[in-house]
């Protein structure tokens, strides 16, 4: 655990180390497994006649299950009435085109933010015994257990082609330069974590067939074919696997080809845009990439 002040926000409630006259406040070494790498999943499997045991193969870590224990300090009764019922929504289930069903938290230290998506397993609020604070926990499960940075975001338009001649083109001064600079459509996503990450797509219309994108260092691809109006955004989520317009409605089914990538520990990727169809507005690609932690 940190040894400097942190900061955590979960379901809108905000939890500090340290203490004050109101408010919620971590106990000493109240968040518990936030940086323990979580236990593999592969077990042994003896050899009967020699020494050890077979290779498991990859050696995939398990979900992460951290916890927090803290105290509220309340300023009255209907204050601290208030704080438990927020600590008591935090188990209510909804959908989020973020999260899924899950609800992010963000751990902050002296090195930063990171976030994990998580469910609410158990919020656990001890009795008041009739003083304005009392003490609780909450237990959570991560099925992702990485943690995330925050988003290195970049974006692009459509290519464009350049004009005039190569630049520079001359000798002893002389120097022909006109025309103007063309753009690739390429967008980068860089990862500074330890581990693999996947990065968030926004792609906004308009464009009568759908768009292509490439994964330059490997080809890779994502076809998407249906029109995108002018005004409208696509999110891919490659995690989930998952396409959304606007926020709102599942696309998914209109990835023709899906053949999402992982961008590795200490690499930086390039993703080429391309349309299909009539051209509309100024369709951009947004890239969201969050370095990963183990």
């Amino acid at each position: 655990m940190s040894d400097g002040p942190i900061s955590i926000e979960i379901g809108g409630v905000t939890i500090s180390s340290g203490w004050g006259p109101v408010g919620h406040f971590l106990q000493e070494g109240g968040l518990i497994d936030w940086y323990s790498v979580p236990p593999s999943k592969a077990s042994p499997e003896s050899r009967p006649q020699g020494h050890g045991s077979f290779d498991p193969g990859p050696d995939w870590s398990d979900s992460a299950t951290p916890s927090i224990k803290a105290r509220y300090d309340a300023s009255s009764r209907a204050d601290l009435q208030a704080a438990k019922r927020d600590l008591a929504s935090l188990r209510r289930v909804g959908f989020s085109p973020v999260t899924g069903w899950r609800k992010r938290v963000t751990v902050t230290d002296e090195d930063g933010p990171t976030s994990r998506d998580v469910s609410i397993r158990f919020v656990d609020i001890a009795d008041d015994r009739g003083r304005l604070s009392f003490e609780y926990a909450i237990d959570m499960l991560a099925p992702d257990p990485l943690r995330y940075g925050p988003a290195v975001v970049d974006s692009t338009g459509l290519p464009v082609a350049g004009s005039g001649l190569v630049w520079p083109l001359g000798t002893g001064g002389t120097w022909l330069n006109w025309g103007t600079v063309g753009d690739l459509g390429r967008v980068d996503t860089p990862n500074d974590g330890t581990a693999e990450t996947y990065t968030v797509l926004e792609v906004t219309g308009g464009m009568s067939l759908g768009f292509l994108l490439t994964y330059v260092p490997t080809g890779q691809l994502i076809s998407f074919d249906r029109e995108v109006p002018p005004g409208s955004t696509i999110t891919l989520d490659p995690r989930r696997g998952l396409a959304v317009i606007d926020g709102q409605s599942d696309v998914t089914g209109f990835l023709t080809i899906s053949d999402w990538w992982p961008v590795a520990a200490g690499d930086v990727g390039s993703i080429q845009f391309a349309s299909k169809g009539v051209v509309t507005g100024t369709p951009t690609l947004t890239a969201r990439t969050a370095p990963a932690f183990i």
